[in-house]
């Protein structure tokens, strides 16, 4: 009897541990989706704010969306969240704003920093 008892509760250990390593990976992988840099079409309101930026799914912005209104047309940031909810990481955001700001001093797109102006 004490070997059928001790065989289960062995047989339940070895479930446990080999449930356990195939959940982990799955947990792993929905973490790196958070931490893919996404573009962000800039719409209105403070550009240091997450909910002045909308999701774009694009490779990278054309001419067609960057064209009039404000002078920042589109970003790309880290994101928060998951397809296609994604929101940009306010402290991805935040570290942003000198790379914003010297676009559009300059009138020019920034593309080695993720950042897109709309041509005048």
């Amino acid at each position: 009897m004490k070997k059928i008892r001790f065989s289960m509760i062995a047989m339940a250990f070895i479930f446990a541990i080999g449930a356990s390593a195939f959940k982990a990976p799955f947990l792993s992988e929905s973490k790196a989706l958070v931490l893919d840099q996404q573009w962000f079409e800039y719409e209105s309101g403070p550009k240091s704010s997450p909910s002045s930026y909308n999701f774009i799914d694009v490779t990278e912005p054309d001419e067609e969306l960057c064209s009039g209104g404000e002078e920042v047309c589109a970003i790309k940031v880290l994101a928060d969240g998951s397809s296609p909810n994604f929101t940009p990481n306010q402290t991805a955001l935040n570290n942003m704003q000198t790379a914003i700001q010297t676009a559009e001093n300059a009138e020019q797109s920034s593309p080695n920093d993720g950042v897109y102006v709309r041509p005048e």
